[in-house]
């Protein structure tokens, strides 16, 4: 939810000249976002903060390089994730929590190959869990190799709904991205609110939850409707 409130918090305080309060607001959200050993949540934070800065000098730019970028990792995933999984002394460098990440992502694309172009089925790690998963051993612990699902939602989609998902998945962004971008492109506020928030949530959204959570879509819902409401301040401003 941080992801999904501190950009249109912040652009809303802008919006009203309130720029102490904008600073304040990101200065603390930014702190959260280091707590907790949450380095997904510091990384969706640093990726929203170069995003909503890039909006305020280029606002159609920004939404559409945003939504274009995850529409090119949603259709890349399988062949990038083990691109960059196969870096010498990579699993040496990474964290557990990462480790166990880049794992179950080597294992989820293997599992992506044997069934590329339909997949394996709607939320099919959950419901077949025991004919997918293994066990890995990382520092000394045994993990799941898919628990649940994938933690990454490009990859989930690829497993669970093959190629054709992920192309309609990847239209959707694109084509959501272009509207969006060319109904804020003279709103640098909204367009600010709405890039950082898709940035963040794309970030987080490919590195932890599944696809279907239920509290994680209302999350996106809520951040919509935030953006919505900046958009809405914007417009009395100007006819103030």
């Amino acid at each position: 939810m941080l992801q999904g409130l501190v950009w249109a918090t912040a652009a809303g305080f802008l919006a009203q000249n309130r720029r102490n309060l904008a600073i304040l607001s990101l200065l603390v959200a930014g702190l959260l976002s280091w707590q907790f050993a949450m380095l997904a949540t510091a990384l969706a934070f640093a990726a929203g903060v170069f995003a909503f800065a890039f909006a305020f000098a280029a606002p159609r730019l920004a939404i559409l390089w945003t939504a274009l970028a995850l529409a090119i990792w949603m259709m890349g995933a399988p062949l990038l994730t083990p691109f960059l999984l196969a870096q010498p002394g990579l699993e040496t460098m990474l964290p557990a929590s990462w480790a166990h990440r880049a794992a179950i992502w080597s294992h989820v694309g293997a599992l992506i190959a044997e069934r590329p172009w339909f997949g394996h089925g709607l939320d099919a790690g959950q419901a077949h869990i025991a004919a997918f998963d293994k066990r890995v051993v990382i520092d000394g612990l045994s993990m799941d190799t898919l628990p649940v699902h994938p933690h990454s939602a490009s990859l989930q989609i690829w497993f669970e709904l093959g190629a054709v998902g992920a192309l309609l998945a990847a239209a959707l962004i694109a084509y959501g991205g272009w509207r969006l971008a060319d109904a804020l492109r003279h709103d640098r506020h909204a367009a600010a609110a709405a890039a950082a928030t898709l940035c963040g949530f794309g970030v987080i959204a490919n590195v932890s939850y599944s696809v279907w959570q239920e509290w994680w879509l209302a999350a996106m819902l809520v951040a919509a409707t935030s953006v919505i409401a900046v958009r809405s301040l914007s417009k009395v401003r100007a006819i103030g």
